[in-house]
């Protein structure tokens, strides 16, 4: 084997490895920007349904002062109905913002694996030039 071949196979597994952790962070950067509009829409969702709370709440503090009993239980119900919409959809992206993953977390094991590697290969001597020492040591006895 040459230098050359040997070369170009490291050169070849190495752009191999960089493919593989492209392909992983574009995979997990789809999922990501997919999170990232879920909780959006959440939040989203959170503020419209406790603006319309807000808003049906103050109707019923106007409407207190109007005759008729149904009216007050309808829009009692309502505002309650959307403050309800509206705080669980915001607990809904608390618990989401505090349970799921790191944006990115596969990406950064897989790199720090390979780091690890890494390192560990270029600490371990070659076991090629410790054979050629312990046969020269051996030779000169």
């Amino acid at each position: 084997m040459t230098i050359r071949y040997s070369l170009g196979r490291v050169a070849s597994d190495l752009a191999a490895i960089l493919q593989t952790r492209a392909e992983l962070f574009s995979v997990e950067f789809a999922l990501q920007r997919e999170r990232f509009f879920s909780l959006l829409s959440l939040c989203g969702i959170a503020c419209i349904f406790l603006l319309l709370a807000l808003v049906i709440f103050s109707i019923l503090f106007i409407s207190v002062y109007w005759p008729g009993e149904f009216r007050l239980w309808a829009i009692g119900g309502l505002a309650l109905t959307y403050t309800a919409i509206g705080l669980g959809a915001l607990w809904r992206l608390v618990w989401r913002l505090k349970t799921e993953a790191l944006p990115f977390e596969l990406s950064r094991k897989e790199f720090t694996q390979d780091l690890t590697l890494l390192s560990d290969w270029c600490h371990t001597p070659d076991k090629t030039t410790h054979n050629n020492q312990d046969r020269a040591e051996r030779h000169e006895r």
